[in-house]
């Protein structure tokens, strides 16, 4: 017959409570997609002033006018009744008074500068593919369950055991 008491204390493991459900509000992101869309793109241009000369407008006019008689100073020789030469200065005629036709150019509009806008191609027309992004699903609010698993805990506990063993013959 063995009589076997032991006593002690120790930690032990305590079971874990069985996991709950806990409810959470959480943000969802919003969902987009990238959308290809093939867009025409008209042609630009743009505005060019070119300054361009014109010419003066003018007219020839023709009048008859006078031209007065025309004279001139010049050295005279002569001489003295003895044959000696001597100078002196005279006015002379050189050209009798006239009539006489001329023409002339007379300025109407005179010469400028006129600006001739005109316009210039920048880029041709074609067509373009231009990336959007299209919303599939809004960001919003949602509540989902969350279950959490306890941690496993240990806690010191004090026992004592006894043992009876009997053997039998």
């Amino acid at each position: 017959m063995n009589i076997d008491i032991r006593s002690g204390g120790g930690w032990e493991r305590v079971p874990a409570p069985a996991p709950c459900p806990v409810e959470q509000r959480v943000w969802v992101e919003p969902v987009y997609r990238t959308v290809c869309d093939r867009v025409w793109v008209p042609a630009s241009y743009r505005t060019v002033v070119d300054k361009v000369w014109v010419e003066p407008v003018t007219e020839k006019r023709t009048d008859r006018v006078w031209v007065p008689n025309r004279y001139e100073t010049r050295n005279v020789t002569w001489y003295d009744a003895w044959g000696r030469p001597g100078t002196r200065r005279e006015t002379v005629l050189v050209e009798p008074g006239h009539h006489e036709t001329r023409t002339c150019d007379v300025v109407i509009t005179p010469g400028y500068f006129k600006e001739c806008p005109r316009q210039e191609l920048v880029c041709d027309g074609h067509w373009e593919n231009v990336e959007r992004q299209e919303l599939v699903a809004a960001g919003h609010w949602e509540v989902r369950r969350v279950a959490y698993a306890p941690v496993p805990r240990y806690e010191e506990r004090s026992s004592v055991r006894f043992g009876l063993s009997i053997p039998i013959h």
